[in-house]
């Protein structure tokens, strides 16, 4: 079974994570599916862009959330 939904809107390619019982981790196979779906992607001179998304109805995950919050690293 599939862990990754592809679709296409426009020039946009949307990749959609189907683990949501599991916060949408990504597991072995759905790295392989990313992978599998980014170098189509790549390949098809129809899609300028590529979106990842997840199937969830839940917050992002914590660390993202963190990350996002904290002040990005000094650059000296």
């Amino acid at each position: 079974m599939s862990q990754l939904d592809v679709s296409r809107r426009g020039r946009v390619a949307v990749l959609t994570l189907k683990r949501p019982e599991r916060g949408n981790r990504v597991s072995q196979q759905m790295a392989e599916e990313i992978t599998a779906a980014l170098v189509a992607a790549r390949r098809d001179a129809a899609v300028a862009a590529c979106v990842l998304t997840g199937a969830t109805t839940r917050a992002p995950a914590r660390r993202l959330r963190a990350a996002w919050s904290s002040p990005a690293p000094s650059s000296t």
